[in-house]
């Protein structure tokens, strides 16, 4: 019989002990395997030298009751040959743990005073001890992990090694709603590492489960509103996670109502705000603020729910600055949302420019400040009249103005952008684009000989003038006229109602310098005059 198995270090794991009789050498395969895992590099071999020769015969047995089997030989010649076990690195520790958990390791075996150790343990930290031990370890990372002690006892080295299977801990964490409203299903979603067969212990404080189990999803309710404290710990192969905590407040208002775009109405020409209604969520009403002063905003308006999604600000003043607005909800119990993240206006201006027949356009952009709509890019519109502008020309959402070179005749102009989908106040249908700014009247920035060349160019005489300025029409104009006089800037000065037959007018109130006159009737007419 030349081969037998034995546990030759009390590692648990069996060796393999062989002879070879003709080179009289007993060979020890070490048993380094891990469950499941066989293969050729699991062992170690070590090879002994057997007195006499051609060895024939293998017994494993342990001849002085120490723990520990000694291997004895016979051979042809009659002469048996003990090998003496004299393995001391033994050692216990626990062989299942979780990551990061302490493992204590003990020394157990006979090793005298002056042997030294060396431990291997494969990614293990230290926590305690050295040497002899006792250590406490723990590992990070999971897996199987082998732990070898090699002690040098006056030259005689022996080792032995251990496997230790590192279990994962799960982690505990999860998800909620943004905004949580009572009497509403609120979804509540694991996001941690633990598998479904592990135990899951969530505290949902005071929340009604509508829906869901063990790992989740959950769907969750409560009928109080204030803040609870939702946590969760999970407990997998004796591991057990941190317990992940979140303080939410459930809320009895809908908090998410927002502002889709404000602009300028094209019928009266103020300020307008839109917006989407959210359905099911026990709106009553809307109330919208306005920036009064920094960051200081005023309620303007309430307007039920059951009303058009549009407000339009009659106290606005869109071609004199741009005006930030902000919106909130009230449900029927007379609770208020939050107010919204604002919303403000383009605010355009136009200036004559270098040469005078240039037109330089400045606007402020548009600001959303939850970032939701930053425009790609600002349209211009021009035209001849507020209700048949054109585009221009369109630049980068980056940029805030335009220069519209050879210009000679007086033209509205209107800076707009565009909202993705648009905004749908209460229709069924996108009729809102985006943004528009105010629009910009540019007459009185045109000069005297651009206005010569336009076919509507009124004859004003004197020029200048010191009492009485006289002006002529065609003489098909027969209706009542309307007559405007702007100053340099483009701010109305004088304005009155005549007919044909009453062409002049004082220029007593005037203050001297250069000013536009314009006659509406069937047509529009410019000109130019100046006051001594």
């Amino acid at each position: 019989d030349t081969k037998k198995l034995s546990d030759n270090n009390g590692d648990g794991r069996p060796d393999i002990v062989g002879v070879n009789g003709f080179n009289n050498t007993v060979a020890i395969a070490q048993n380094n395997s891990s469950p499941g895992n066989l293969s050729s590099s699991g062992f170690t071999i070590n090879e002994y030298v057997i007195l006499g020769s051609y060895i024939n015969n293998i017994r494993v047995y342990d001849l002085d009751m120490d723990g520990k089997p000694e291997i004895i030989t016979g051979n042809t010649n009659y002469k048996i040959c003990v090998l003496k076990n004299l393995i001391t690195a033994e050692f216990v520790l626990d062989t299942l743990v979780c990551a990061n958990e302490y493992d204590t390791i003990t020394y157990t075996g006979t090793a005298g005073a002056g042997a030294s150790f060396t431990w291997d343990l494969n990614g293990g930290s230290i926590i305690s001890g050295s040497g002899q031990g006792p250590l406490v370890v723990a590992w990070s990372v999971p897996g199987v992990k082998t732990v070898t002690l090699t002690i040098d006892e006056g030259g005689n080295i022996t080792t032995v090694s251990r496997n230790v299977t590192v279990l994962p801990v799960p982690t505990s964490s999860f998800t909620l709603p943004a905004y949580i409203y009572i009497n509403e299903a609120a979804a509540v979603t694991y996001t941690g590492t633990g598998s479904t067969a592990a135990n899951y212990f969530w505290n949902f404080d005071g929340g009604s489960v509508l829906s869901g189990s063990g790992q989740g999803p959950y769907e969750i309710m409560w009928t109080l509103a204030g803040n609870r404290q939702l946590s969760l710990y999970v407990e997998e192969n004796g591991c057990i996670s941190d317990t992940t905590v979140i303080t939410k407040n459930i809320f009895s208002v809908y908090q998410e109502e927002r502002i889709c775009v404000v602009t300028v109405d094209p019928v009266s020409g103020k300020n307008m705000v839109v917006w989407e209604k959210t359905p099911g969520v026990n709106i009553a009403s809307y109330n919208i603020y306005k920036e009064v002063s920094t960051n200081f905003y005023s309620w303007i308006a309430n307007i039920p729910y059951n009303s058009m999604s549009t407000y339009v600000d009659a106290g606005s003043s869109p071609e004199v600055h741009p005006d930030r607005y902000k919106l909130s909800i009230l449900d029927s119990m007379g609770s208020e949302s939050f107010r919204s993240p604002y919303h403000m206006t383009i605010h355009l201006q136009a200036s004559a420019g270098v040469p005078s027949t240039n037109i330089n356009l400045s606007w402020t952009h548009y600001y959303d400040e939850e970032g939701a709509f930053v425009p790609a890019k600002y349209y211009i519109f021009r035209g001849t009249q507020p209700t048949n502008m054109t585009l221009l020309d369109s630049v980068s959402g980056s940029y805030s103005t335009y220069t519209d070179i050879n210009v000679f005749s007086p033209y509205y102009y209107m800076i707009g952008a565009v909202r993705l989908g648009g905004c749908n106040p209460t229709t069924n249908k996108s009729i809102y684009d985006g943004p528009n700014s105010n629009i910009k009247d540019i007459s009185g920035l045109v000069q005297m000989h651009d206005l010569a060349l336009h076919p509507n160019k009124l004859n004003v005489y004197p020029n200048p003038a010191s009492d009485i300025c006289r002006f002529q029409i065609p003489a098909a104009e027969k209706q009542i006229l309307t007559v405007v006089v702007q100053d340099v800037t483009g701010k109305t000065v004088m304005e009155w109602q005549c007919d044909s037959e009453n062409l002049c007018f004082s220029v007593d109130a005037l203050s001297p310098g250069l000013y536009t006159l314009r006659v509406k009737g069937e047509s529009e007419y410019f000109g130019r005059f100046a006051v001594e």
